[in-house]
Formats: structure tokens, sequence, C-alpha cells
């Protein structure tokens, strides 16, 4: 991945003016802090490379949505394959990845966008409790999203059981709460 680029005042004037030209919109008042924002922070408008887009990963998606794209997908250009599941764009010579591509079918998106993690904090002792733990999902958007909720049914919600010695009947409601 190349350095991030910063852009100058003038040159977020321009892409702004460019985008109300392109997709319509009102001028507005420009607020100077947000210009400075603008400024202050790194632009790569194309991170990555479409061999940052990782077959494996895509045909493994493929399979798991069930789509027929699968049968292709190893005999398939590459870039053909990227074009067709719209994860990537531009002209041949200059093909790069959209954050989509990169979020789902890249190892370590995080690479590209920081902080792309699910984070599953536990107070054991309830929100004033002086301890927690915390677990940090990284990776691919769909594999984290999936092993988030795993984790959710297998260590947070819990199934209980109330069993009155009155009434044959049992009483049972599924409550999230932390397992010592």
């Amino acid at each position: 991945m190349s350095d991030p680029a910063f852009l100058t005042i003038e040159q977020v004037k321009t892409l702004h003016r460019t985008a109300l030209d392109q997709y319509g919109g009102q001028d507005g008042v420009r607020d100077a802090a947000t210009l400075e924002s603008a400024v202050m922070n790194p632009c790569n408008v194309r991170p990555g490379t479409p061999s940052d887009l990782k077959l494996r990963l895509i045909q493994y998606f493929l399979r798991e949505v069930g789509s027929d794209l699968l049968a292709d997908s190893s005999t398939m250009d590459f870039a053909q394959l990227c074009r067709q599941m719209r994860i990537a764009d531009g002209p041949a010579e200059a093909m790069h990845p959209l954050n989509v591509g990169l979020m789902f079918f890249n190892p370590a998106p995080q690479k590209f966008f920081p902080q792309t993690q699910i984070d599953v904090v536990q107070f054991p002792d309830g929100l004033g409790g002086d301890t927690f733990t915390e677990k940090t999902f990284a990776g691919p958007l769909d594999v984290i999203l999936k092993d988030v909720l795993t984790f959710l049914k297998n260590a947070v919600i819990e199934e209980r059981v109330v069993k009155h010695g009155d009434r044959p009947e049992r009483e049972w409601k599924k409550t999230i709460f932390v397992r010592r």
C-alpha cells in the first residue's frame, strides 16, 4: 500500500465542487474547521491493488451464499470475476479494488481501514464493576461477524429453564449475561 496522501484546502474544495457538479446538491457554507480536518487527515482515494483481493476468500464467500459464480471462479479471469462481483473497478491497466472488496476479501482489512474489528466487552460484575474482559475479532468482515455471533451464542447467551413444582409446564427464557 502506498503512503497516504494529504490534500491541500484547494484540493478539498475542488473535490467538493466536482462532486456537486457530478451528483448535484447545494454549495452551502463551508465550515473552516471541517476543511481543516479534511486537510489534517490522510486521503488514500484508492487503497490497495487487485492482488490484495484473495481468490480463496472470494470462493469461500461464494460457497457460503450459494452463488452459481463459484463454479466459474476457478477458470474465469480474476479481473473479470472481481468486476462481475463489483469488488474492483477501473480500466485493465489501472484496476483497483473497491473498499467493499478489501473489507470482505482481504485477510487483514485493518491494513487499509484501521480499527476494522469488533470488540466484545463483558463486565462480569455489572457495569459498575472494576473488572471486564475484552475479546477482539479481526479479519474479513463476513468472517468476523460470524465469529462474533458464534462467540455470543456459546459464551454469553444462555437459556434458563425453570420448572415449577405446582404446574406441569416449565418456564424458559433466553437471557444475555456473562458466564463465569
